[in-house]
């Protein structure tokens, strides 16, 4: 019960915090999203910084009440190992996307592809009346999707 009520909490004060903070840290380029991945009631973040910040695992305190949260886990995606960090692109290949926008779409996503970290596994998925699978999950940097 009690570690269920702290999820709620954290995600109580993850979400008020967001919510004061959001308009200073949108123009720093900060952001916090529930991350998916652990299984109820523990849960997961995801802090972006700009990249000129640097952050140390000291550097981040989560609290409940005043009280710092025991057993927390910062980790880097920049230095995580292979599979500990994916990135899914879904990109719109409609009809309404012919053109420009599908060309601006895919050059975005390489521009991402080719900026991401070592280990960091991309996928690439593409949907109109279908989906489809243009890159599987990879940590390679040698593909080509369309």
């Amino acid at each position: 019960m009690r570690r269920r009520r702290l999820a709620s909490s954290l995600l109580g004060a993850a979400f008020v915090v967001a919510l004061a903070l959001a308009p200073a840290a949108r123009a720093v380029g900060l952001g916090i999203n529930e991350a998916g991945g652990p299984a109820f009631p523990e849960r997961a973040y995801t802090l972006h910084v700009p990249k000129k910040v640097a952050l140390d695992p000291g550097d981040v305190t989560v609290r409940e009440n005043g009280d710092e949260v025991a057993d927390l886990g910062v980790q880097s995606a920049g230095a995580a190992a292979e599979g500990e960090f994916a990135t899914v692109l879904v990109i719109d290949a409609s009809r309404s996307m012919v053109g420009r926008p599908i060309e601006e779409a895919m050059r975005a996503a390489r521009a991402f592809a080719g900026r991401r970290s070592p280990g960091h596994e991309l996928a690439v998925v593409t949907f109109n009346r279908r989906v489809e699978v243009a890159l599987p999950l990879t940590t390679s940097t040698s593909y080509r999707f369309a």
